[in-house]
């Protein structure tokens, strides 16, 4: 995918984010440390969060103070990143709700004291990460498919697909695991169903012609994929 179509798409899950009042910020062009996995190794995952909200390394944060960050690396490598939010915690309009003020009165006059409240929540029990790479150059025959998806953090998930993901399928396949009542009330609105189905459609296979690639071998082919 050309950084144009993925920057195009971008601005189109912020159109639907918006829609459904799941966005709480949007930042178009963020800015994020130049070797991602190297920066983040070896950190708790807490801490990865708290990192990139400080930083503004996200593109959107979520209502429910998760993150989506999307990273175009070159044509042929991407990485699409949903970091959960970790914290057993009401978001910050249930939070301000609670002392009796509206969003539409104070805003984010109250975001420090949200945050000191955050401080003093549990970690969660279990949190979903998601993270979608396409690399060729990583490809390694039964082990690191060139597509695939990661779920959970710090582990050796690596679910292969076969079609290749941009930000609107990522953000579609988020919404329907992590968000389902969400999702529902989207698929039933007036021809989002025909859009859905659209993107699905029209996602790209691997490029055959890309010098790193290698046809599938016998050895991925004895595992579960994502077709």
């Amino acid at each position: 995918m050309n950084f144009g179509s993925f920057k195009a798409q971008i601005n189109e899950c912020s159109a639907i984010l918006r829609h459904l009042e799941m966005d709480n910020d949007f930042i178009p062009c963020p800015q994020y440390p130049s070797s991602p996995r190297a920066y983040f190794k070896g950190m708790h995952y807490k801490d990865i969060w708290r990192t990139c909200l400080q930083n503004r390394y996200y593109h959107f944060q979520l209502f429910d103070n998760s993150l989506l960050y999307f990273e175009h690396i070159n044509s042929d490598e991407v990485s699409l990143s949903y970091y959960d939010f970790p914290y057993d915690a009401v978001n910050y309009f249930d939070f301000i709700n609670s002392y009796g003020f509206l969003y539409a009165d104070v805003g984010d006059e109250l975001r420090e004291d949200y945050d000191d409240y955050i401080t003093t929540c549990a970690i969660k029990e279990s949190v979903t990460s998601m993270r979608y790479d396409v690399s060729y150059e990583q490809y390694d025959e039964g082990k690191h498919p060139i597509s695939h998806l990661h779920i959970g953090h710090n582990n050796t998930v690596r679910i292969r697909t076969e079609k290749l993901l941009g930000p609107l399928a990522f953000l579609y396949f988020v919404l329907r695991q992590n968000y389902p009542d969400f999702w529902k009330k989207f698929v039933k609105e007036k021809d989002c169903l025909t859009l859905i189905n659209a993107v699905r459609l029209k996602l790209d296979g691997l490029n055959t012609r890309h010098q790193k690639y290698k046809a599938v071998s016998p050895l991925d082919m004895c595992e579960l994929y994502l077709n």
